[in-house]
């Protein structure tokens, strides 16, 4: 295959040309401190002036790829790849901006506000080089989890899984999991390792998709619904339904942890029901979407749901939101600002912990198994909320999740006397970022309960669909 043409560098206007020599000195080596040098420019300085500059002179793809390629790849040589490939703030910046021109190539050929798909009708081919559409055609009509206005707080509903199947088009998406599913999310990536095996390092022929995904930005596959989670901040896209399944989880765990005597840690203290309402803590819970959510249908009575985090998140608005709504900048003040070890320890008769997309690399369930203080019986289950798995982006390989232990070793949880399974019932109805249209499923709910039998099984599943691995570092 023939080399695409490109445009000489020369016709970039001379703001652009500069920041490209800034960002080329950045990343032309992989030595740390110049990589967290350009973390901390591109977000204090050069990021928001080359957000806008490139929006204005590189509004579609071709002219995207004009300007980076020379960045990403010098000389046409993969070899240019190793300096940015571990830089995940870096790579977090390509993926906004390449996937928000795939997204408004979509919407060129009416897939935009309210874009569902009738029955029977094939979407059409973006046209890569048409100008983009107007930014709100990425959000959808359901709103944003939490607003806040003059008259106070409001939540805009959930969607329902088919109201975010219609407007995103992901119909044709796989959703199935099963014992090769992970290798759906690979097989871009090994495929070009091995065309740089076979063939070379020369990368002339190939795709800025190709680069990128190469490199670790997780591109393929990915469009308008990416966006949509980029733009809103958004790791797991609730679901009605899913947030209703999960209420109704902890509802009936609350009955039965009430209803018989739960395992205590230590071992030696005396044994008896728990007392409802059942403490529910989340950990890292960001916004409040999710507990503003789930507290709308628990019962008081049987549940008390308290939301921590150590630094809550504002709720991110679209571009084209009014200024009435800027308060809404604002985390729900309902989630306590507490660290997760603080919180854990500010709430020890805690009987249950919810914690969604733990920051990849962290742990924080040793903890919460050997949790409890001096007369307390400990946390009787913790359920994560994100990827799962040895190759997960949530967590630490080792401690979270047993990576080591897949040949008949003994994974953290069961050393300390918890079992592990995947609530099917929940993860059916969950999409999250890093979803893409060769694989689906990357999000699933597993829950570690104190005492049983059975601990493998989150384990195993996690190995054989959960998390990417291979090039994917997610910035959190």
């Amino acid at each position: 295959m023939s080399p695409p043409l490109r445009p000489p560098a020369s016709s970039l206007p001379a703001s652009l040309r500069l920041q490209q020599l800034i960002i080329k000195y950045l990343i032309k080596s992989s030595d740390p401190y110049r990589q967290e040098l350009l973390g901390q420019t591109l977000g204090a300085l050069a990021y928001p002036l080359l957000r806008r500059s490139l929006r204005r002179h590189c509004p579609t793809l071709p002219t995207l790829e004009h300007f980076f390629r020379p960045v990403l790849v010098p000389g046409e040589h993969a070899k240019g790849i190793e300096c940015w490939y571990n830089n995940a703030r870096f790579q977090t910046f390509l993926r906004k901006e390449y996937l928000q021109r795939v997204a408004a190539a979509e919407a060129t050929v009416g897939l935009a506000v309210g874009g569902g798909k009738e029955a029977g009708q094939k979407p059409q081919v973006a046209d890569a080089s048409a100008p983009p559409a107007p930014t709100q055609s990425i959000h959808p009509p359901w709103g944003m989890d939490i607003i806040s206005d003059k008259d106070g707080l409001k939540a805009t509903r959930l969607p329902t899984y088919q109201e975010l199947v219609d407007f995103f088009l992901l119909h044709d998406w796989n959703r199935r999991p099963g014992p090769h599913s992970a290798a759906f999310e690979g097989a871009k990536r090994q495929a070009l390792l091995r065309t740089l095996q076979e063939k070379g390092p020369d990368v002339s022929s190939w795709t800025l998709n190709d680069i990128l995904e190469l490199g670790g930005a997780c591109v393929e596959g990915r469009g308008r619904f990416n966006v949509y989670c980029e733009e809103t901040g958004s790791w797991d896209v609730w679901t009605k339904e899913y947030v209703d399944a999960l209420a109704a989880y902890l509802t009936k765990r609350a009955r039965e942890l009430a209803s018989s005597l739960p395992s205590s840690f230590p071992s030696s203290l005396p044994s008896s029901p728990l007392s409802l309402p059942l403490l529910v803590l989340e950990v890292g819970a960001g916004t409040g979407a999710l507990a503003y959510h789930l507290k709308q249908r628990l019962d008081p009575s049987l549940v008390t749901y308290i939301a921590t985090d150590r630094e809550p998140s504002p709720v991110p608005l679209p571009p084209s939101s009014p200024p009435s709504l800027l308060p809404s900048l604002l985390a729900h003040p309902f989630v306590e600002e507490l660290s997760w070890d603080k919180a854990l320890s500010r709430y020890p008769e805690a009987a249950i912990v919810v914690c969604a997309w733990m920051p990849m690399g962290e742990d924080w369930t040793e903890s919460m198994r050997q949790g409890g203080r001096k007369g307390r019986r400990g946390i009787q289950e913790y359920i994560l909320i994100g990827e799962h798995g040895e190759q997960a982006g949530c967590g630490d390989p080792v401690k979270t999740w047993g990576a080591g232990a897949s040949l008949g070793g003994v994974r953290p949880w069961e050393a300390d006397g918890f079992s592990a399974h995947e609530e099917e019932g929940l993860g059916q109805w969950q999409w999250s970022r890093y979803d893409g249209k060769q694989f689906a499923r990357n999000s699933a709910t597993i829950c570690f309960r104190r005492g049983g039998s059975g601990g493998r099984e989150g384990g195993r599943e996690g190995e054989r669909r959960g998390g990417r691995g291979g090039g994917r570092n997610a910035y959190r």
